[in-house]
């Protein structure tokens, strides 16, 4: 008889924390998964003279979201045209 999926989600989930250890704290981000701060928004508008590459830039560095860039760069654009 086969499983269902939820029944193999939940083998796979005490599988996996037989691999947990008890004793490590598990409330700290690793140091090589924090992200380093961007830099600021001035950077890019100054390094970038066309306007989109400064907004893609920054964007990329993940430290912005598009409310604070579209904000900044005092963009008309909408959200639903940055998709890329």
């Amino acid at each position: 008889m086969a499983e269902t999926g939820w029944k193999l989600f939940k083998k796979f989930v005490q599988s996996m924390q037989h691999h947990i250890k008890v004793d490590k704290d598990l409330s700290e981000t690793p140091t090589s998964q924090r992200r380093p701060l961007p830099k600021s928004l001035s950077y890019y508008a100054e390094k970038y003279k066309i306007r989109n590459e400064a907004i893609v830039f920054a964007y990329a560095t993940g430290g912005y979201t598009l409310k604070e860039l579209g904000d900044y760069f005092k963009s008309a654009l909408f959200y639903s045209e940055w998709n890329y």
